[in-house]
């Protein structure tokens, strides 16, 4: 906590420093211990997830040939989430979360969700002009949390590189004229927001499908049922006491195998010895074709839910108090 408080009165102070241009006309903005609050929907699912972001960023602002370069830099730790999520399986979301209080825990080893793409605004006071104008840059691959992501830089022309934020020409694009003596001047940096985001699930949920084996032990279990329904109707074995609760393996919400005991059991159900196969064997074979379909379905699921999980999550909206706080 000492840290982070250290990083936002250091992030706070170079924000209150003039950014005067220097004889070369070249700037350099920090930003440090920002907070970003964000809600994205992930494919298919009905209801927010969110996200809290720890972030800094760099603006250098350099002249060549008296054109604008400007160059950003950007980087982040995920501080809290909460995530609602497919399943791929019984049920229409999961929630995971880092306590498991609101919902299930995932292993240490899971990727977070993390920002695809970050556009940011640079916020400026100019004493000549009174008002507040801002530098827009994009981050388009933020990165791995902690990892510094520059963006290319970028020459916009003097009639792309100011905006105004306020005054009765606001969101409007500053002339060319007026760029120049604005650049030229005292610019005072107020602050910098992340204007918006865009999140992918991408890399959490082909985890999830390749690690957690919580729908194939529901899968097991359903055609382990469905199996013993086709030994009883063909060869009039009592089953009840072999039967499978498939409840039972709902919880916990992320399991790191099918239990090897499920797994005999249904091998050796889907192979009887012809031995024990004393009467009419067509329930049983149809049960066989069932228990199956059963797990192919399970297996297309899991499939289809790794391919929505690759689908853009969407622009994230800032929830709560945003960066210049």
């Amino acid at each position: 906590m000492a840290r982070f408080l250290t990083s936002l009165f250091l992030g706070w102070l170079a924000l209150l420093l003039p950014a005067a241009a220097g004889a070369d006309g070249n700037r350099l903005v920090e930003a440090r211990g920002q907070s970003y609050s964000a809600s994205f929907t992930a494919p298919t699912a009905d209801e927010p997830s969110t996200s809290v972001l720890i972030w800094d960023a760099d603006l250098h602002m350099a002249l060549e040939n008296d054109a604008p370069v400007l160059t950003a830099r950007f980087r982040y730790e995920i501080e809290d989430w909460r995530y609602l999520l497919p399943t791929f399986g019984p049920g229409d979301v999961q929630v995971w979360s880092p306590s498991g209080e609101t919902g299930a825990r995932l292993p240490e080893e899971a990727p977070r969700i993390r920002p695809s793409e970050v556009e940011m605004m640079f916020r400026f006071y100019a004493p000549a002009q009174n008002s507040y104008v801002g530098v827009s840059q994009r981050i388009a691959t933020p990165g791995a949390p902690g990892e510094w992501v520059e963006s290319p830089p970028s020459r916009p022309g003097w009639d792309r590189t100011f905006i105004w934020l306020s005054g009765i020409n606001k969101d409007a694009w500053l002339s060319p004229e007026t760029a120049r003596s604005v650049w030229q001047s005292e610019l005072r940096p107020e602050g910098v927001e992340i204007v918006q985001a865009a999140w992918s699930a991408n890399e959490l949920m082909t985890f999830l499908a390749e690690n957690n084996m919580r729908n194939r032990a529901v899968a097991a279990a359903e055609a382990v049922n469905r199996l013993l329904d086709g030994v009883a109707r063909s060869f009039g074995y009592e089953v009840a006491a072999m039967r499978e609760d498939p409840q039972r393996y709902l919880e916990p919400a992320f399991r790191r195998g099918v239990p090897i005991a499920l797994l005999r059991k249904l091998e050796r159900l889907q192979n009887l010895p012809n031995g024990l196969k004393q009467g009419d064997a067509a329930a049983y074979e149809q049960a066989r074709r069932e228990a199956a379909a059963i797990m192919a379905a399970m297996e297309r699921a899991t499939d289809a839910g790794e391919r929505r999980g690759a689908e853009p999550g969407g622009n994230g909206q800032p929830a709560g108090e945003g960066a210049d706080e």
